[in-house]
C-alpha cells in the first residue's frame, strides 16, 4: 500500500495556503522589479548609442556644408577670371558685356549654393558690384568681419548675427580678392540661414515627438541659442539662460562637457543629450530628447505587467481556495491517480531516455557535419576574396612600376592607397579565420616554461640586433599548464601591441612578470607606451574595437580579441589599465 503524501496532510491548513500565496506574490514582485529595473537600463543605453549616431550624423552635415562655403569662397576669390574683372571694376575699365558676365557667373553660384547674395567689395567695404543691389550694404559686423579677413589675409567664416540692415538674421563668409596691383578686393558670400542651414540642424532623421538638434554660443555670462527651437517660436538669436543655470546641457557643454550628459533643456523637462563643440567656430551642437519619450514605452510595459503579476496572484489565490475546498474529498481519489500516473511516468521516462540518446547522437553527427562545412565555407570565403585582392594589389603595383611616370602626383597617391587597403583587407580576412578558428579547435594541456615562450615570441617580433633604443625586461614567470600553440599566440599578440604603441616614445620600455594570487597565476605586459582612458577599457577586447585611428597607429581591431578568446577558453581571464601617455598593462590570469 502506497504511502500517504504530506503535501495532502498539509492542504488543509488554511494559514499555510495564504503563507504561500503571499511568498509567490513576493517573489513575483521582486523579479518584476528586477525586470524593469535590468530593461530601464538597457533602454537608456540604447537610445544613448541611437542618440550619439544621429549626432554625430549632424555634426558631419554640419562641418561639410560649412568646408563647403570656405571651399567656394576659395575657389572664386583665386579664380584668374575673378581676379581680372574685380581689377578692371575697380578701376572703372569694366565694360556692359564683362559686367553681365560677372553677374551671371555669380547667379549661377547663388542659385546652386543657395547664397542670399554675392557682393563685390573693394578694402574698404565699399560694394563695386552686388547680384542683389537692392537693399546691398554691410552692417557693423559684416564690415568686421571683413576687416579681419584683410588683417589676418585667410578666408574669414562669420558668426550668425542679427543685421538691422536686412532685418533679418545673417552670415558671411569673406574672402580677400589679391589684384595686380593695388589694394585687393574682396568677395562677400551672404547667407540666410533660413534657408539651408536652419532645416539641416532642426532634421532628425527618425520619428519622435521631443528630438531636436541645438547650436549655442556663449555670449558674456549667458548661453545663446543660435537656431529655431522645436518647443518654442522665434527664439534664434534672442532666448538665452545665464550661465548659473548648470542643470542646462548648454550651460553643461559651454563648461567642457561633452559626449552624453543628462540635464534639464529650455523647458525645465528632463533629457538626455549629446553634446559637442563645432570644430572652427564658437557654436556648440547639442542633440536631446526627452527621458518621458525615452521610458514612454518602458512604463507602459510595467503597468501591463503590474495589472499581470496582479491577476496571476489573484489566480493563484482563487485556485488555492478552489483546492483547499476539494482537496479533503479527493485525497484517496488523487493517491490512487498519483500510483498509477507514477507507473506510466516511469515508462515515460525510459521511452524518453531512450529517445533522447538517439537525439544526442543524431545531434552530434549533424554538429560533425556543420563544422565540417563552416571550415570548408570559411576556406572557400578566405580563397574567392584573397584571388581578387591579390590581383587589385599586383595589378596596382603593375600601374605603379610600368606607368608611374605617367601618373601625376595624384595619381600615384590613389595607386598607393588602393594597394595600402588590399593588402590591409587580406590581413584582416587571416585575422577574423583566426578568431574564428579559436572556438572550434581541439585544446593540449601540457606544462609550458612561460619564460621561454614569452622570449622566444618576443625574439621572433624583435630580434636583439633590431631593438637599438628599445628596453626589454623580463621578470619572473611562472610555469603553467595549457595549449603552447594558443598561449604563444597571446604572447605574441599582446608584445606587438606594447611594441607598437610604444613606437613614438625616444626610449620605449617592455617589462613582463607574473605573481601567484591564490589559485590562479597572473602574467603581466607593461610599457610606457600611448596609454587610453580607463573609461574605455570594456571596449579594448572586442572584435574592430579601436581606441586610435590609423593614422596613429596601424592594426585591425582583432588581436586582442584573440587574446581574450584564448584565455577565456583557459578557464582564465583579461584586463587592462592605463593613462593616455603615460602606458598600460595588459594582464592575464591562468588557473594553476
Amino acid at each position: 500500500m502506497p504511502e500517504k503524501d504530506p503535501t495532502f496532510e498539509k492542504s488543509g491548513n488554511p494559514l499555510l495556503a495564504v503563507f504561500l500565496i503571499v511568498s509567490i506574490a513576493l517573489v513575483l514582485g521582486f523579479f518584476g522589479y528586477y525586470y524593469f529595473r535590468t530593461q530601464i537600463y538597457k533602454v537608456k543605453l540604447d537610445h544613448y548609442a541611437g542618440i550619439s549616431a544621429i549626432a554625430h550624423l549632424k555634426y558631419g552635415e554640419l562641418q561639410q556644408w560649412r568646408s563647403e562655403r570656405i571651399s567656394d569662397a576659395d575657389f572664386f576669390s583665386s579664380s584668374p577670371a575673378i581676379k581680372s574683372m574685380a581689377w578692371q571694376i575697380r578701376n572703372g575699365n569694366d565694360t556692359l558685356t564683362m559686367h553681365n558676365q560677372f553677374i551671371s557667373l555669380l547667379s549661377r553660384m547663388s542659385r546652386n549654393h543657395r547664397y542670399e547674395n554675392i557682393l563685390l567689395t573693394d578694402h574698404n567695404g565699399r560694394i563695386m558690384l552686388s547680384l542683389v543691389p537692392e537693399g546691398s550694404q554691410l552692417d557693423s559686423t559684416s564690415m568686421a568681419t571683413l576687416q579681419t579677413t584683410l588683417k589676418e589675409d585667410k578666408i574669414v567664416f562669420g558668426d550668425l548675427h542679427y543685421s538691422k540692415a536686412l532685418n533679418r538674421i545673417h552670415l558671411d563668409v569673406i574672402a580677400p580678392v589679391h589684384l595686380d596691383e593695388g589694394s585687393p578686393a574682396v568677395l562677400v558670400f551672404c547667407i540666410n540661414p533660413k534657408y539651408f542651414l536652419y532645416p539641416l540642424i532642426q532634421s532628425w532623421p527618425s520619428p519622435s515627438k521631443t528630438s531636436e538638434t541645438i547650436i549655442v554660443r556663449k555670449e558674456g555670462d549667458s548661453v545663446l541659442f543660435l537656431n529655431e527651437i522645436r518647443h518654442e517660436k522665434n527664439t534664434a538669436l534672442r532666448l538665452k539662460f545665464p550661465l548659473s543655470r548648470e542643470d542646462l546641457p548648454a550651460v553643461k557643454a559651454l563648461k567642457g562637457d561633452t559626449g552624453m550628459i543628462s540635464g534639464r533643456d529650455y523647458r525645465g523637462v528632463k533629457v538626455f543629450a549629446d553634446v559637442r563643440p563645432v570644430k572652427g567656430t564658437s557654436w556648440f551642437m547639442i542633440a536631446k530628447i526627452d527621458t518621458r519619450e525615452v521610458y514612454a514605452d518602458m512604463i507602459t510595459r510595467f503597468v501591463l505587467l503590474s495589472i499581470l503579476m496582479a491577476m496571476l496572484v489573484s489566480i493563484i489565490a482563487i485556485s488555492f481556495a478552489l483546492a483547499y475546498n476539494s482537496r479533503q474529498k479527493a485525497t484517496f481519489l488523487q493517491l490512487f491517480l498519483k500510483e498509477k500516473e507514477l507507473r506510466v511516468s516511469q515508462e515515460e521516462i525510459v521511452k524518453f531516455n531512450q529517445e533522447l540518446e538517439n537525439r544526442v547522437e543524431t545531434r552530434t553527427e549533424q554538429l560533425k557535419t556543420a563544422n565540417q562545412e563552416l571550415e570548408a565555407f570559411a576556406y572557400t570565403v578566405s580563397h574567392d576574396l584573397r584571388t581578387p585582392l591579390r590581383a587589385i594589389d599586383g595589378f596596382s603595383a603593375i600601374l605603379a612600376e610600368d606607368y608611374g611616370d605617367r601618373l601625376d602626383e595624384e595619381g600615384v597617391r590613389i595607386t598607393r592607397v588602393i594597394r595600402q587597403n588590399a593588402q590591409k583587407m587580406g590581413k584582416l580576412i587571416d585575422e577574423l579565420l583566426n578568431f574564428s578558428r579559436l572556438g572550434r579547435s581541439d585544446m593540449m594541456n601540457t606544462p609550458i616554461d612561460m619564460r621561454e615562450l614569452a622570449e622566444n615570441s618576443f625574439e621572433e617580433l624583435v630580434p636583439a640586433e633590431n631593438r637599438q633604443n628599445m628596453k626589454f625586461n623580463m621578470g619572473n614567470l611562472h610555469p603553467v599548464s595549457g595549449d603552447p600553440g594558443m598561449i604563444r599566440q597571446v604572447w605574441m599578440n599582446l608584445f606587438s601591441n606594447a611594441i607598437k604603441f610604444s613606437s613614438h616614445r625616444r626610449n620605449p620600455e617592455i617589462s613582463v612578470g607574473s605573481r601567484m594570487e591564490d589559485y590562479r597565476v597572473i602574467y603581466t605586459v607593461l610599457d610606457n607606451g600611448a596609454g587610453f582612458d580607463m573609461k574605455y577599457a570594456d571596449k579594448l577586447f572586442g572584435v574592430f574595437h579601436r581606441l586610435h585611428g590609423e593614422n596613429e597607429f596601424e592594426g585591425t581591431g582583432v588581436g586582442l580579441a584573440i587574446v581574450h578568446r584564448i584565455v577565456t577558453r583557459h578557464g582564465g581571464s583579461v584586463w587592462a589599465e592605463g593613462q593616455v601617455d603615460k602606458g598600460a598593462s595588459f594582464s592575464f590570469s591562468l588557473p594553476k
